[in-house]
């Protein structure tokens, strides 16, 4: 016959069990953590002119701090590289002046990137720049953060910025440039029955031109020369047209470097960044190519010796010189 302490005995042994199994686990030890302190404060020695630590596995950045006031501020950083992270490793720092020991700690935690981000050139040389890349005086930086890059900047004697259009209306005349018919041009002096005047074939060709005067007597389009050999490594081309009784008439073709991008007129010179793809021995490479035109004279224009940029980049919308931020 089974007695009541063996039952009373049983109750009690499934209870604390019970209350095991919901109770918080005990806290890890040393050998049972499975990653390291994200924030230590390791010692800090001086051996001769430097002063060192040792930081344990898994913490590859360091910080030295000096006390401020009721608190500590940093004073450099080191890291660990990838080799080193798995095992310990000596960090060094040169002394900091004006402070002694007992007023500096060394903290180890674990860095939000590899070491590798931390290292590298970190000082790069400018582009030589030729003269014809400044076309004059820069925009007021008011003019720079609004945007407003063409009433005004003309107006304080500045060079306008003008983007590239694929249809314009000037006087009563609407120029309309596209890939599938290439250029027309409209008299709309009356609304109710336009005209068309006259055409430029190009197609497959591009949608950017540019008004060269306040007239529309001289313009200037962007597109592929379809004259040029499908190998041929300037595949693209300005075309200076004039325009007289509203007929356009081809005046002189400009090649352009590799693949136009991007254009910009400022003042009277056009500036094209195109796309140049080179290889050798089966390696192949992009570079961006910006060509510079002086347009003031339609009938002769000039061309000036193209600067090579790398790698890619594309003209900024509102940027009165384009690339010239990011030459330096």
């Amino acid at each position: 016959m089974i007695s009541k302490s063996y039952f009373a005995g049983l109750s009690c042994a499934i209870l604390v069990a019970a209350q095991l199994a919901v109770a918080d686990p005990p806290p890890r030890t040393a050998s049972t953590q499975t990653a390291p302190d994200t924030n230590v404060l390791l010692p800090l020695k001086k051996i001769g002119a430097q002063l060192t630590v040792v930081t344990p596995p898994g913490l590859n950045q360091v910080t030295l701090e000096c006390k401020s006031g009721n608190g500590w501020k940093p004073l450099a950083v080191s890291y660990v590289t990838e080799k080193k992270k798995s095992h310990e490793a000596r960090i060094f720092f040169p002394p900091p002046t004006g402070y002694a020991l007992s007023q500096l700690r060394a903290r180890a935690c674990v860095a939000k990137f590899p070491a590798r981000f931390t290292s590298g050139p970190n000082s790069f040389s400018r582009a030589s720049i030729p003269p014809w890349f400044i076309p004059g005086p820069i925009p007021p930086i008011a003019v720079l953060a609004t945007g407003n890059t063409t009433a005004s900047v003309s107006d304080a004697g500045k060079l306008a910025v003008v983007e590239p259009d694929i249809w314009k209306v000037i006087g009563s005349q609407l120029f309309f440039f596209n890939q599938y018919r290439g250029l027309q041009v409209f008299d709309i002096a009356n609304g109710q029955s336009p005209v068309r005047t006259g055409t430029l074939r190009l197609p497959a060709s591009g949608e950017q031109f540019f008004a060269l005067d306040s007239t529309g007597s001289y313009l200037a389009l962007l597109g592929r020369d379809q004259s040029a050999a499908a190998d041929s490594n300037n595949p693209y081309a300005v075309f200076v047209l004039s325009v007289t009784a509203g007929v356009p008439t081809l005046v002189t073709k400009l090649p352009i470097q590799g693949h136009a991008t991007d254009s910009r007129l400022i003042g009277t010179r056009l500036y094209v960044a195109s796309t140049v793809r080179a290889g050798t021995n089966g390696s192949w490479s992009t570079r961006t190519v910006l060509q510079g035109f002086e347009l003031s004279n339609p009938q002769q224009p000039v061309t000036f010796t193209p600067l090579t940029l790398s790698p890619q980049v594309v003209l900024s919308g509102t940027d009165p010189l384009p690339m010239r931020g990011r030459l330096g």
